[in-house]
């Protein structure tokens, strides 16, 4: 990673909305885009031969298919499953209980795939929805990353710590000769600086360890669809690709806390938070406090002072979807010279109330103007004046 000055560019194979991040910032993909997932519906109950016309009485699957409903909605996802399968072997041709099965395996899958020990189990349930609903293309596409990460990391080896779980290539000797050490420390380290910012604590308690993969080049190129200009990403995991860490030690340690902030900012807000807050915070945060995170923030503004701005609306999605390399390069810029700039006039715990409070419903306007007494346009107009003098 050699500054804001050099960026690259590329699309991610299964990002939830498309991510993009520009050399030498690492691309940060979120598992899957968020489908449109079928409900899960009651069957139009029959009418019985023998009842009166205006009676309708529901035959022994219909029931079994809304209580089903009922398990699915409240969490119970391993008894919704049973159920829903009751009904397709009851009445194999009624598409209702097919889809229901789909969408009820579909959720225990992914339920399944958090823990590393049940990952087998979430494959193969996710087969079967992909088998009973196979219009359903997304699930396809997710049942073939799983199949690619098994074939990749199936035989790596792991080590854990307080809140991460780290899974790497037991052959190669630079990893087990202190490089895993170094990974999981720079994580701790991090997560207790991150927790007092952001006000949670992920994977604590009940909650899953974090987990951590270190990758050949190849391999991080096959599981991610990116190339040799990306330095990590994050879609639910941290994947880091280490070519030789000898080389890289510095790098590696601004990787792993810039894709750690993504975790956090998930874990505070939701899957909502505005993509130039995300990233901007993660820019913000991958140097520790002190002269390294001035100097980036300096550039930043250097380089912004040289584009027209964009509004805070254009700036709230996915930033890859802005155009050519030039526009996605200045959202970014503009992204850090903006957190920078809201840190330094208004305190940098305004940035991490605006994240929780997108997990409350809150938009980052009223969140900012309650805390400041100022609309956020405002403060951005603010930066462009700055910026122009």
């Amino acid at each position: 990673m050699s500054g804001l000055r050099a960026w690259g560019l590329a699309l991610l194979l299964l990002g939830a909305g498309v991510a993009w991040r520009l050399w030498p910032r690492e691309v940060a993909p979120p598992a899957l885009p968020p489908e449109v997932t079928p409900p899960v519906i009651e069957r139009g109950v029959r009418r019985a031969a023998v009842a009166p016309p205006a009676q309708r009485v529901e035959d022994v699957w219909t029931q079994k298919n809304r209580r089903a409903i009922e398990l699915l909605e409240a969490g119970d996802l391993e008894a919704a499953v049973e159920l829903f399968a009751e009904c397709v072997a009851g009445d194999p041709a009624e598409g209702v209980f097919r889809g229901n099965l789909a969408e009820a395996l579909a959720r225990l899958a992914r339920a399944e795939y958090e823990d590393v020990e049940t990952r087998p189990e979430a494959i193969e349930h996710l087969t079967r929805a992909v088998e009973l609903a196979p219009e359903r293309d997304q699930l396809t596409e997710l049942l073939a990353r799983w199949r690619a990460e098994a074939a990749v990391e199936g035989n790596f080896w792991t080590d854990r710590s307080l809140h991460f779980r780290l899974s790497y290539d037991g052959d190669r000797g630079e990893l087990l000769e202190g490089g895993y050490d170094l990974v999981l420390r720079t994580l701790e380290d991090a997560y207790g600086e991150f927790a007092d910012l952001f006000g949670v604590r992920p994977a604590e308690g009940d909650a899953p360890p974090i987990e951590v993969v270190l990758l050949e080049r190849e391999e991080f190129s096959e599981l991610t669809g990116l190339g040799h200009w990306a330095g990590g990403a994050y879609d639910g995991r941290i994947r880091v690709p280490v070519v030789d860490l000898s080389k890289e030690e510095r790098q590696l340690v601004r990787v792993l806390r810039h894709e750690l902030v993504h975790a956090f900012v998930q874990e505070a807000g939701g899957r909502g938070v505005a993509g130039w807050l995300n990233e901007g915070i993660a820019e913000y945060l991958e140097q520790p406090a002190g002269a390294a995170r001035e100097a980036a923030v300096r550039e930043a503004r250097a380089l912004a002072a040289e584009l027209k701005l964009r509004s805070l609306d254009e700036l709230g999605g996915t930033l890859a979807s802005l155009g050519s390399v030039e526009e996605i390069r200045a959202a970014y810029v503009q992204s850090l010279a903006f957190v920078g700039w809201i840190e330094h006039w208004y305190g940098e715990q305004v940035l991490f109330h605006m994240v929780s409070g997108c997990s409350k419903g809150v938009s980052l306007e009223a969140s900012f103007e309650a805390h400041t007494r100022v609309p956020l346009a405002s403060a951005l107009e603010d930066l462009s004046l700055d910026l122009k003098r």
